[in-house]
């Protein structure tokens, strides 16, 4: 497979255990294939796991959007509500962690929602448990190093940051309501192509006045001190 191929249903996917893999399916859905997987492309908007994890980033706004998601295992199935998740098979069963929206859950026994900030993990025996997740914690690494970058040219420094806080799992916030003001009115220039999101802070921020500091799940712009 090469970078812009298509994919038609009934297509296998596998990573290799040092790399992972990034799927454009709709506008305004991606799919990330973590290191060791395999997927199964059944429909445009059905997936099945084989092997490994899958992380989908599905954004919804309207009646046009694209069919929800779906990822199924041999446990049940995951659908999208507009969201961001991961699905991981184990040893044990398969989980879900909720990043943001929330996931219909459909099993041979249950059927459940698991909303976001939450994980849900059932076994082979038909065990369910449950619990909270930080959405911002380094369990979430392997998404970032598959984020494509954002176009920046031409864009508002506010779309920007609005963008790197959703894919790090991290609140916004700004030292005040000028700072707020100053990101949406200032124009970006050039590209971030090939950086790494906390790279693109570093090279984005200085150009705008800005810096920014990361703590307690929250992402907060702030002036550059001379």
């Amino acid at each position: 497979m090469s970078v812009g191929d298509t994919l038609e249903p009934g297509a296998d996917l596998s990573t290799p255990s040092d790399g992972g893999m990034t799927l454009g399916l709709a506008p305004g859905q991606s799919v990330r294939l973590d290191a060791g997987s395999a997927l199964r492309l059944l429909e445009h908007d059905t997936l099945e796991l084989g092997r490994g994890a899958v992380y989908v980033d599905s954004h919804r706004s309207g009646e046009s959007d694209p069919p929800p998601i779906t990822v199924r295992t041999g446990l049940g199935s995951f659908r999208e509500v507009g969201t961001q998740f991961e699905v991981r098979l184990t040893s044990e069963g398969a989980r879900v962690r909720v990043r943001e929206g929330q996931v219909a859950f459909d099993g041979a026994q249950d059927a459940m929602e698991v909303v976001a900030g939450h994980e849900m993990e059932v076994n082979y025996r038909g065990e369910v448990r449950r619990g909270a997740i930080d959405p911002a914690s380094s369990e979430w690494g392997w998404i970032g190093e598959l984020t494509p970058m954002m176009a920046i040219d031409g864009r508002p420094a506010l779309q920007f940051l609005d963008w790197v806080a959703r894919e790090r799992g991290l609140e916004l916030e700004f030292q005040d309501v000028d700072l707020l003001a100053a990101a949406a009115g200032t124009t970006l220039a050039g590209s971030i192509e090939g950086m790494t999101l906390d790279q693109a802070l570093d090279a984005v921020l200085p150009t705008c006045g800005m810096t920014y500091r990361i703590q307690d799940g929250t992402l907060t712009v702030l002036r550059t001190t001379e």
